[in-house]
């Protein structure tokens, strides 16, 4: 079947199949919600004038993510009225906001049309421009000493189109002039009906940020909706993520052109997709998350980070950040958009300048139908596979959500972004993992503190798989050829690969002559994945995999296969074991047995070594340790 000249490439039984077993169904909350009668007659009609304004961002991400999404969104709707088929393309289409998308099993995105993909791009910039074309117009513009028009090209909030042979930027206060306008009308008459004054406020700042071409205006609307007050009925959130845009990003890939940006100070970043969230805030569920956050200033002393990086949070400062459990009433735009996991949680704005222009702070905010909408049986039956059958009863979907919390505080720990900002197109996935992390290895302090109690914690890391990814470098400068012994990495240990012994690992492939090694190197990389369950009494059980090595940055001629190279993942050691832990609550005594997989101080073609006679039980490690390794 043709639908405006492209043919569908989805069948009917694929589209069923999807709609049975694939597909998460989100209901927002209505009118008959106990909620919304609890809200003042001012800001139930506020509400209806908030959602008239959330639809219209439907469209408007619609038209930035791809070219052909609203003309193919028309006709599919024209289908729709005499083809089944036809309508239940319009159902994915809708679910997918756009021509393509993600159902949140299948790894591959789904093509909801024979040849229409999706582009590095999006619609942001034009379908045509390759990767390298880019570059080389940016790079050419920047040599003519067009660094402004280069900025508007390369900032969140701008539509590139061709110029001749040239790139031109149009602001989407410009590119989207009517559809703003009347988003900001509708915004307008629900702040003269809401009875909450600071909501008031907030709204009269994010209109007027519709109308005016001037990213300082976003930042201030930002700012007065990220300092809410929790008193406050009615949530509106006009975001601004930057998943999408996998064009802007190569440029981090292109050493010499990067470095012609740097000289110019020209800032580089993803552009921005527009989604709305609206919905009444929860006051219980609010309450829990402020719990968590009480002591979000007490575990910034733990972060581990170098005195010289500002935090976001310090023991210090009252923390910049309001928390709210959100009953969702829209989802419009870039957030209605499936992308292989419908968010639970925010944490707003992701502007940079935010916190170092104006001052301002996050907003986290928490909803409650995505956490309710998850499939349970298909959860449980996961569990069955991957969990012991004694841990069941741990599984919890609250666990997850307190899970979740700490995943959310744990983007306010840490550097500030104006440290982030280095890590270039690796920033958001880094950040993910952080936030991961941060949430499993500070659960314990919310025990010590009442937050939760043990069994709850039980609970979280049952439905989390503990894993750990470590990546460090220190380069040596000036006259030195290597680290200082203290700052340098090591490897082996009971917090490190536990198959080798503290500093007996590495770097490399080099296998030292001395009986008492004390090896260490410039560059390290290791990965930990553990598997804890309960076995009786205070004694837990644990099935674990470290893999990893270090190496040196400059080579040295008498240490053969130091040196950080194209090769390196020849070199990983990879060790594997089994643990004992006798938990008594205020510590853990830990026994690991730790065997080699991969020794790469071996000869090529005998580093699997846990079989042969190099290897095996004769050469394991036996460690001994308070706490967890991580």
């Amino acid at each position: 079947m043709k639908i405006n000249g492209y043919e569908l490439n989805v069948s009917e039984d694929f589209l069923d199949d999807i709609f049975a077993h694939k597909t998460r169904t989100i209901e927002l909350v209505n009118k008959d919600f106990p909620g919304y009668r609890n809200l003042t007659a001012g800001n139930k009609k506020a509400l209806e004038h908030l959602v008239a304004a959330a639809k219209i961002f439907d469209d408007v991400a619609m038209e930035q993510d791809h070219e052909m999404n609203l003309p193919m969104k028309k006709a599919l709707e024209e289908a729709a009225k005499t083809s089944t088929h036809a309508a239940k393309a319009l159902r994915l289409f809708m679910s997918f906001h756009g021509v393509e998308g993600h159902n949140g099993i299948d790894l591959e995105p789904i093509e909801i049309f024979k040849g229409i993909k999706g582009n590095k791009g999006r619609n942001f910039y034009p379908s045509d421009l390759s990767v390298d074309e880019f570059h080389q117009i940016i790079a050419r513009m920047i040599s003519e000493g067009r660094i402004d028009e280069v900025r508007k090209i390369l900032s969140v909030r701008t539509m590139v189109r061709r110029d001749g042979k040239d790139l031109k930027a149009i602001d989407y206060t410009e590119y989207f002039a009517d559809a703003f306008s009347k988003a900001a009308n509708e915004l307008e008459v629900a702040a003269h009906y809401t009875t909450d004054d600071d909501f008031k406020d907030y709204l009269g700042w994010q209109a007027q940020a519709l109308l005016q071409n001037n990213e300082d205006m976003d930042m201030l609307a930002d700012k007065h909706w990220a300092v809410l007050q929790n008193d406050n009925q009615l949530e509106f959130t006009l975001g601004r993520e930057s998943y999408d845009d996998e064009l802007t990003a190569t440029i981090y890939d292109n050493p010499e052109l990067m470095k012609l940006i740097n000289e110019h100070q020209i800032e580089v970043n993803p552009k921005d997709m527009l989604g709305v969230r609206v919905g009444i805030i929860n006051r219980e569920g609010t309450g829990l998350i402020l719990k968590f956050k009480e002591h979000m200033p007490e575990l910034a002393k733990l972060m581990p980070w170098a005195d010289r990086y500002h935090q976001s949070v310090s023991d210090g400062e009252e923390l910049k950040q309001t928390m709210v459990d959100v009953d969702l009433v829209a989802l419009t735009g870039d957030y209605a958009q499936c992308r292989g996991a419908i968010t639970t949680a925010q944490n707003l704005p992701n502007n940079d300048k935010l916190s170092i222009k104006t001052g301002g702070g996050h907003r986290n905010a928490y909803h409650r139908q995505v956490r309710k909408s998850v499939d349970v049986e298909r959860n449980r039956k996961l569990l069955e596979k991957l969990v012991a059958p004694e841990l069941h009863r741990y599984f919890d979907l609250e666990a997850d959500h307190l899970f979740v919390i700490g995943h959310e505080n744990g983007h306010s720990l840490g550097p500030d972004n104006e440290y982030q900002r280095a890590l270039g197109l690796h920033r958001s996935t880094i950040e993910e993992e952080k936030a991961d992390t941060v949430s499993i290895a500070f659960m314990p302090e919310y025990v010590k503190a009442g937050v939760i109690d043990g069994e709850t914690l039980k609970k979280i890391y049952t439905t989390w798989v503990v894993y750990r990814l470590f990546l460090g470098c220190g380069y040596p400068y000036g006259n030195m050829k290597a680290l200082p012994f203290e700052e340098a990495y090591y490897c082996g240990g009971a917090n490190d690969i536990r198959a080798w012994q503290a500093r007996t690992l590495g770097p490399g492939s080099y296998a030292p002559p001395d009986k008492y090694p004390n090896n260490v190197g410039d560059f390290k990389l290791e990965a930990n994945v553990e598997y804890r369950f309960k076995l009786f009494w205070l004694l837990e059980g644990a099935l674990f995999i470290d893999a990893g090595n270090i190496w040196n940055i400059n080579r040295y001629e008498n240490r053969q296969g130091t040196k950080l190279s194209s090769g390196f993942y020849k070199q990983i050691a990879v060790g594997t074991g089994a643990g004992l832990r006798l938990d008594v609550n205020f510590f853990l005594l830990r026994f690991d047995l730790g065997l080699k997989l991969h020794d790469p101080m071996q000869a090529e073609g005998q580093r699997f070594v846990l079989l042969n006679r190099n290897g095996g039980f004769n050469k394991s490690v036996f460690n001994i340790a308070i706490g967890y390794p991580f």
